[in-house]
């Protein structure tokens, strides 16, 4: 399954259009479209890291993410520079960042889609030139802004690994505020041709990988479990960890020399569940590095 967030439905109606999704009417909180083949689940959030938080849980909440599938939010994003805002491309965010907390993030991506990097900061507001700007490491990367990508991340990873998620962005604007919602499909309908793309490779990724081999050892299942008890970690907790341990396979790293090091050093097993929260960051953020 491929779930895919759009901000408006000025942004999602090319998607729907080429999908040919079908509004599930007994869903009520959010504007949710669906087909079978691909599969494919689009909810339209609405604007900000709040809607974009709240929209990625829900539809999360609806069907519990299988460990193949995908999160792909797609939209506009501001591009303060003309230099590196062209039009009609289509941009794959390698790093976000929360202006409003000031954490920044990386999606990891497995695969190669050939798509242009970029950096993406997400403000709680709409971003004029001239107004709030962001710097960062990645000074050789375009720089958009967006409202809802870090807010989505961080909702995601409580049900997909940063190898799962992917953001794709095209530019609306350079900050002037004149952004209508005939704008914001034709810039989608502009990059549509890639978006299907990708969204069709992403599928077929999925299927494949529901049908191969499970890349997670009976070892690594063992270990997953022994961890979740020696973290005290809550449910949610536990899928998060179910998909770093995935990720930790499908890319070949050490989980078990790092948990290991992780009991040498007196980290594990924890004594309470706040000290597990503690460890099980330093957990995924050792995994990730």
């Amino acid at each position: 399954m491929i779930y895919i967030i759009t901000a408006l439905f000025a942004e999602a109606k090319p998607l729907i259009a080429a999908f040919h999704l079908k509004q599930r009417q007994l869903v009520t909180a959010f504007q949710v479209f669906e087909s079978d083949s691909p599969k494919i689940s689009l909810i339209i959030s609405g604007t900000g890291p709040a809607a974009g938080a709240a929209a990625a849980g829900f539809m999360c909440g609806r069907r519990r993410p299988d460990p193949e599938d995908f999160l792909v939010n797609v939209g506009t994003a501001a591009c303060l520079s003309s230099e590196s805002g062209a039009g009609g491309r289509l941009f794959q965010a390698v790093r976000l960042k929360s202006l409003a907390e000031g954490r920044t993030f990386y999606p990891d991506p497995l695969y190669d889609l050939g798509l242009t990097p970029c950096s993406l900061a997400t403000a709680g507001q709409v971003v004029r030139a001239g107004g709030q700007t962001e710097t960062g490491p990645d000074q050789d990367l375009p720089l958009l802004y967006d409202m809802e990508a870090a807010g989505i991340y961080q909702a995601g990873l409580h049900f997909f690994g940063p190898h799962q998620m992917l953001f794709l962005k095209t530019v609306s604007d350079t900050g002037d505020g004149h952004v209508t919602a005939k704008r914001l499909e034709a810039c989608i309908k502009a990059v549509l041709p890639d978006l299907t793309a990708v969204v069709e490779r992403l599928n077929v990724l999925s299927d494949q990988s529901a049908s191969a081999q499970d890349p997670v050892s009976e070892d690594l299942k063992a270990l997953s479990v022994k961890l979740a008890g020696d973290l005290h970690l809550s449910a949610a907790m536990q899928i998060q960890l179910r998909q770093l341990v995935h990720f930790a396979a499908v890319s070949g790293i050490d989980m078990e020399g790092i948990t290991a090091s992780m009991y040498a050093e007196g980290r594990l097993p924890c004594r309470a569940r706040r000290e597990g929260k503690v460890q099980f960051e330093y957990l995924r953020q050792t995994l990730l590095l």
